[in-house]
């Protein structure tokens, strides 16, 4: 959920959003958002809690001014637990409209664009996402894990992009990233 919200929310290009590579160490910690916010030198924290039962979710998000720890906004996403991508759209759009006044329609469909359609590609790039965010020996797995998502869904520009930085990191030289890169670029111009 995290990578997906960071990926949308910096693809509206209105302020700037830390990649998820600068946060991922505060993602499973308990460490309090507005210490964490003032380590990564920003404005305001998105933190939150997922929930889960045998039908569905419910993630409560709050949006926490770092320099004075106060409550800018809060809210709640019910959904079936088989429909993570309608809860990360809800979650895009409404976080968004918090964060930018006057959101245009061109940043509501950034906001809800969808990386890809198949929840099994999307859930193993979250599992390549996972190893490669170790950045230790463990970090390798994620090139099969990207490499799979990627032949699921051969579309998925993410994945491409994120087979890219691991092969660009890992492999000196990386041959196979620039021609990653492009392919992604190719599908979908709108990522950083």
């Amino acid at each position: 959920m995290a990578d997906a919200l960071i990926t949308k929310l910096g693809s509206v290009g209105r302020l700037p959003v830390r990649p998820t590579s600068a946060v991922v160490r505060y993602l499973d910690s308990n460490q309090d958002p507005v210490t964490a916010g003032r380590a990564l030198g920003v404005d305001a924290v998105l933190d939150g809690t997922l929930q889960r039962d045998a039908g569905g979710m419910r993630l409560t998000l709050r949006l926490i001014n770092v320099a004075n720890g106060m409550q800018l906004w809060s809210g709640h996403f019910d959904e079936a637990s088989t429909d993570i991508f309608k809860m990360q759209d809800d979650v895009s759009q409404q976080v968004g409209e918090a964060l930018f006044v006057g959101l245009s329609m061109d940043d509501r469909a950034l906001l809800t664009k969808r990386l890809t359609a198949n929840t099994e590609a999307y859930s193993l790039y979250l599992k390549g996402n996972y190893f490669w965010s170790k950045r230790n020996e463990e970090a390798t797995k994620s090139l099969d894990y990207f490499r799979r998502a990627i032949d699921l869904d051969p579309n998925f520009a993410q994945a491409y992009a994120a087979l890219a930085a691991v092969n660009s990191t890992l492999r000196n030289p990386a041959p196979e990233a620039e021609a990653l890169v492009e392919k992604a670029l190719k599908l979908d111009n709108t990522f950083g």
